[in-house]
């Protein structure tokens, strides 16, 4: 199935161009040259889509792993206080049994 005709307005420098592109790929029509270099684009296009998709997750990984890693460390910080208050309560209740023993 043939694409609909396109008119493409190019400069001198442009045609000029595009004649060395279809020398260099043994292009038989301007337009297999035209058709050429639509598809490369469209490949980076997806190429780079997945790149960014790939990132993506990347970032969302390691975001994830950075909030894994705060929420133990306040888990640490919590169990640490709440053993002082332990220990603090502990040597409380022993200074008032010393107290009361004498």
């Amino acid at each position: 199935m043939r694409d609909k005709p396109v008119t493409l307005r190019l400069t001198i420098e442009e045609y000029e161009v595009l004649f060395e592109f279809m020398k260099e790929r043994n292009c038989h029509t301007m337009s297999d040259a035209v058709r050429i270099l639509l598809d490369n684009i469209n490949n980076n296009k997806k190429q780079l889509t997945n790149d960014m998709n790939y990132h993506k997750e990347l970032y969302e990984k390691k975001k994830k792993r950075i909030e894994e890693l705060d929420k133990k460390e306040e888990e640490k910080k919590k169990i640490k206080e709440s053993g002082n208050d332990l220990q603090k309560r502990a040597m409380e209740h022993l200074e008032k049994l010393r107290k009361s023993e004498m």
